[in-house]
Order: structure tokens, then sequence, then C-alpha cells
């Protein structure tokens, strides 16, 4: 080795996925497979087969299930996030009503990709796990979106009030969203306006 060479790495380099429609396929792939299988069961194998791409380019891109557990995780939350993007408040329109479009997009997303729900569980359960600094901060983003709309709708209640309802909320969204087997599951609005009412329960004291 010349000295102008850099010193090789005994890292193995992952490259990241190369396009957002392997990511969407290996994404769907996952979630499909978790909710028949469960997600301890799904293997690597499954999930490439299911997507139509090699088992050695998953490894080669993520390098072990785990790795492919947390882009799952972020990915997810990506797809989630960009839809809320796409919430524009209206002029006339108050916080609540903000908070709710914001929310009615969780459920939707949490209808269509019910295992994305399980995984996140699944995978909060081991507490101080392998996906426990990843998961604080994807709660972080999510927690965040919740805030923002009750900061609308009560501007003035202070800030820690604001962060522990908004932390009650988004494990309502979860909890609301898992398959429990009932014969009835209740419908977008109506787990919106179950979750809302601590919301405006908090808008109630601060009118009062």
């Amino acid at each position: 080795m010349t000295q102008n060479e850099p010193e090789a790495s005994s890292e193995p380099r992952r490259r990241p996925v190369r396009t957002r429609t392997t990511k969407l396929k290996l994404f769907r792939a996952a979630m499909e497979l978790m909710g028949e299988s469960g997600v301890t069961e799904t293997r690597v194998e499954d999930v490439a087969a299911r997507a139509g791409v090699s088992k050695g380019s998953i490894y080669y891109n993520f390098g072990s299930k785990s790795q492919l557990v947390e882009e799952l995780l972020r990915f997810g939350l990506e797809q989630l996030e960009e839809r809320i993007a796409g919430i524009r408040r209206a002029a006339d329109s108050d916080g609540l009503e903000y908070l709710a479009s914001v929310l009615e997009q969780g459920f939707r997303f949490l209808d269509e990709y019910p295992s994305f729900a399980r995984l996140w569980v699944a995978t909060s359960w081991r507490g101080a796990g392998e996906w426990a600094e990843t998961l604080a901060s994807l709660r972080h983003r999510v927690v965040g979106l919740v805030e923002e709309g009750l900061e609308l709708a009560v501007p003035s209640a202070d800030a820690a009030t604001v962060r522990l309802t908004a932390h009650a909320i988004f494990g309502s969204v979860f909890a609301l969203s898992l398959d429990d087997g009932q014969a009835r599951r209740p419908s977008v609005p109506e787990r919106v306006s179950i979750c809302l009412l601590t919301a405006r329960g908090l808008a109630e004291q601060d009118g009062a």
C-alpha cells in the first residue's frame, strides 16, 4: 500500500437500497408476510421471494435481518410523514381540525399496513434492545407531529402538558390500530374522535 492509498476498512460496507421502488417492494412484502406469519417468524428469504429480489441483495443492502427491520421502521415512518406533509392547514380551520386530519392520515396508513403497528409494538416490547435508539428517534418524530397539532389547538398550554398529551394520543393510535379480533372495528372517524377526547379536554380547560 502506498502512502497516498486510503487504508482499507475492516468493516463491511453496506450500500443503501438504490431505488425507492425497491424499498417499497420490500416494505409491502414484509408487511404482508408479517401479517400472515408474525413478526418473528418472517424470514429474510421469504421477504426477498415475495418482493421479487434476491436474498443476497437484501443482505448486501442491509447486512442482517435486524438491519432490515430497522429500515422497515424508518421507511414506514417516512411514508406516514409524507402523507401528513401533504396536509395543508386551511386559514380558517382550528388546531383540532388540523390534528384530526393528521390522526386520520395515521389511521388510514395503519389500516393499509396493519402489520406496521404490530412490528412497532413487537420491537418496542424489547425495551433497551437492538432497536431502542432507532425507535426512540422515530417516536420523537411522530409525537412531534401530534405536538404541532396540539400547539395550534391550545397555544397557551405549557410544553410539558402538550408533550404528555401527545404521548397519550400516540399510544392510543397504535392501540386502536391493532387487530384484537373484534367483529367490528371502530371506523377511522370514530377512532379519530376517541383520540381527540384528550385534546378537546385540554382545549376546554384552556378556554375555561
